[in-house]
């Protein structure tokens, strides 16, 4: 059977980076390690050569390879695989409704931070991306998601455009939620620097 040759977003051929957010198919990218440093100091930092991992047995192209772990208190951080073992903290088994011991309210905590993760390697590819909502709570619980994956990987700037997009479609609905959610949404445009947006 003859492969075929991919060279698009989220698995290019020539990405020498492994990120697996699950054990899902879905949430496996395979990018570039000069793309992602460019976009973040920390796997500015992570990539740096001296601590490539070679290529793999298959002969392909990736030296790094990432699995997203979740700590006691369920923030989630990509972390390098430097064995076949992975993180000590396996998120799911193959199956998805399967996870390793988790309780639904925890794993659903889980599965908003995936979606950021998705969603921010997505901007930083400069993917479209829609904020997957029926009100704006839900839309600024995920962008609040989104902003906070890019704290952990020390830019926010590729959701700036994303956010703006997502305010200026939504212009009422936001106006209604900043009644009661005011300080988060100034602490997302002051972190963006998009308060422009919300001077009226």
């Amino acid at each position: 059977m003859a492969s075929s040759s991919k060279n698009e977003f989220p698995a290019f051929d020539d990405g020498d980076v492994e990120i697996r957010l699950t054990r899902q198919p879905q949430h496996r990218f395979v990018l570039h390690s000069f793309i992602l440093g460019l976009h973040s100091s920390f796997f500015k930092a992570s990539l740096n050569q001296r601590w490539a991992g070679g290529e793999t047995e298959d002969n392909d192209n990736i030296k790094w390879r990432y699995e997203l772990a979740f700590d006691g208190d369920g923030m989630g951080l990509l972390c390098k695989q430097t064995s076949n073992d992975g993180p000590e903290v396996l998120f799911f088994r193959q199956n998805l409704t399967a996870p390793i011991s988790v309780p639904k309210k925890k794993l659903a905590a889980r599965l908003e931070i995936v979606e950021a993760h998705v969603q921010y390697l997505k901007a930083i590819y400069y993917v479209p991306f829609s904020i997957c909502s029926t009100s704006s709570g839900d839309g600024l619980q995920q962008i609040c998601h989104l902003v906070k994956t890019g704290d952990l990987y020390n830019n926010v700037k590729p959701l700036r455009v994303h956010t703006e997009c997502f305010v200026n479609g939504n212009l009422d609905a936001v106006r209604q939620s900043l009644q009661g959610h005011g300080p988060e949404w100034l602490q997302i445009a002051m972190k963006l620097e998009i308060a422009w947006l919300f001077k009226e």
